[in-house]
């Protein structure tokens, strides 16, 4: 979400921009985070079933009046004049935000935890330190947003007496889509509370990894001119149609869609944090060459651990969103097209599923390549 509107020509972070989004007043990402809603891509095709990517929601946005109010945040000069460029136009590349399964991914690398740590060391004493002026900007933007109750009448503004609680709202939400629960409770030793409806996709993890297992299967063999081909298309469409099915029945009528604006929104921010050796970075000392080298080493001084398969789920968090997306988006419509998650055809999704394989097989310790699905339905 955020690394969108960061990134250069060349998919690089512009340092430039970055600095700006964390120098920002926290009314300002408020109105980043409206722009990136009320740009969302929202055909209104009989075509496409409401809660698909390209028609997440008729939830409206704040209105035209109070948005065009808020957009003059964005135009104030002086420190704030490399706000500028954040405008409508910087949001062309998120009308498709990422899939609800990014956000679960990065939340299990413990970041949400270890940051809420950060804070709260810096806020009530000088344990690690006395930040500067840079770092208490990013404190504040995050502690305001994603520390807190959102203000009301904004997009994300889910929290009430109904659901005080974000954290269960994410694992409630997680739990519907997937079925799955996070790696790790918020308190060590005791099970985190949310409220577990009796409808959930808990066959999810299984047919995904049944795709995952026919993909591979394809990708080994898809350059094979001689003998016995085992790619079997039928099986792979049967599959992608299954997670179709599973995540649009949840997603019906856009009901999930702000949930999964909000927390892709808040756990990109956190990612983004990660990227570079930002001042956060440089005042902990945490300074690493990737994103799970830096939480590591944040980790260890407050004294949390991050979790061991970090890289994986940084890695996968975008490219397995990305699969998925294209799921949702129906772009295995029928057996043919199943070859798009393979074979080297434009539009090809076969690279990003070397990675996901792999990556999953590390994380979960479940054997995609070689497992026996014999006795799997």
């Amino acid at each position: 979400m955020f690394r969108r509107i960061v990134v250069d020509n060349t998919g690089k972070i512009d340092l430039e921009r970055l600095n700006a989004l964390f120098q920002a007043h926290p009314i300002q990402i408020t109105t980043l985070l409206e722009l990136a809603w009320r740009a969302r891509e929202h055909q209104d095709s009989a075509e496409l079933l409401l809660g698909q990517p390209d028609r997440r929601s008729d939830s409206r946005g704040i209105p035209d009046c109070l948005l065009d109010g808020l957009m003059c945040t964005l135009r104030q000069r002086g420190s704030d004049a490399t706000l500028e460029p954040f405008n409508r136009a910087s949001w062309t590349n998120v009308q498709l935000w990422m899939h609800l399964i990014y956000a679960y991914l990065i939340e299990n690398t413990r970041v949400y935890e270890i940051f809420r740590k950060v804070i709260y060391e810096f806020r009530h004493g000088e344990k690690l330190g006395i930040p500067r002026p840079e770092t208490q900007h990013w404190m504040r933007i995050t502690e305001e947003l994603f520390y807190r109750s959102p203000a009301p009448f904004f997009i994300f503004a889910i929290d009430s007496d109904i659901r005080p609680d974000q954290g269960a709202t994410r694992r409630n939400a997680y739990w519907r889509l997937f079925g799955m629960e996070l790696n790790h409770p918020m308190k060590e030793g005791m099970p985190y509370a949310f409220v577990k409806p009796e409808t959930s996709n808990i066959e999810f993890v299984n047919v995904l990894e049944n795709l995952l297992h026919h993909i591979y299967i394809g990708l080994i063999n898809v350059s094979n001119e001689s003998g016995a081909k085992p790619t079997d298309d039928a099986i792979i469409f049967n599959y992608a149609n299954q997670l179709f099915d599973l995540m649009i029945t949840r997603k019906q009528y856009g009901i999930l869609a702000r949930e999964e604006f909000w927390f892709v929104s808040m756990m990109s921010w956190f990612h983004l944090t990660l990227e570079q050796n930002t001042s956060v970075v440089l005042d902990l000392r945490a300074e690493g060459s990737s994103p799970e080298q830096r939480l590591f080493n944040i980790a260890k001084r407050v004294e949390m651990p991050a979790h061991s398969k970090s890289e994986q789920f940084f890695r996968m968090a975008p490219l397995l969103s990305e699969l998925l997306i294209f799921i949702e988006s129906n772009g295995v419509s029928n057996a043919p097209a199943a070859q798009t998650l393979y074979d080297d055809v434009p539009g090809s999704l076969r690279g990003i599923n070397y990675q996901i394989i792999a990556d999953w097989e590390q994380a979960t310790g479940h054997n995609i390549r070689k497992r026996d699905y014999s006795n799997v339905k």
